[in-house]
């Protein structure tokens, strides 16, 4: 079984510490963060829980493979960010957006999806 998290940052890698329980031993998770500078904390995260069935992926999932930029909000909060332009300062990070079917042929995935843009 898969289980994938988009966002995984969100309350700082809650969700993908949560299925990594869930899925136990034999599942694994993938947590998709395309924002390099909160991807350095979810790792961290990770490695601090001693969890090793969590994978890390820098990409942004997508409904087809294409580059974009992603607007970080710090003045939200410091998970915040968006593919949304704003006109108000932002760090502003290329990145990559594929499509799910571009990684897996899988029978069964539990998929959370923790914020949305």
């Amino acid at each position: 079984m898969a289980a994938l998290g988009s966002s995984p940052y969100s309350k700082q890698s809650t969700m993908s510490i949560f299925a990594s329980s869930l899925v136990s031993d034999t599942g694994r998770i993938i947590a998709f963060e395309p924002n390099p500078t909160t991807m350095g904390l979810l790792k961290s995260n990770i490695e601090l829980n001693y969890i090793s069935n969590i994978e890390t992926s820098v990409y942004a999932i997508g409904n087809s493979e294409q580059a974009s930029k992603i607007f970080e909000r710090r003045d939200l909060n410091r998970g915040c960010a968006s593919l949304i332009e704003t006109d108000i300062e932002a760090e502003i990070y290329d990145i990559q957006m594929i499509p799910l079917s571009n990684l897996f042929n899988f029978r069964f995935a539990l998929i959370f999806f923790t914020a949305f843009s």
